[in-house]
């Protein structure tokens, strides 16, 4: 909903690695987000903010 509307900028710092930084608009939060392109099918993906994680995501198109 409205509550988690945030602003988003991101960059691509190289071709296979994308940066942004969100901040919510009415919660004040804020993440930090870094995805790199292994592959054209695998990703490794992070995140920093009030909860932290570290995704490998594998993509399949039909």
């Amino acid at each position: 909903g409205v509550e988690k509307a945030a602003l988003v900028l991101g960059k691509y710092l190289t071709p296979g690695l994308y940066v942004s930084y969100g901040i919510g608009l009415f919660d004040g939060s804020n993440v930090l987000r870094m995805r790199y392109d292994l592959t054209k099918r695998l990703t490794l993906e992070t995140e920093t903010g009030t909860q932290s994680g570290v995704d490998l995501r594998y993509t399949l198109e039909r």
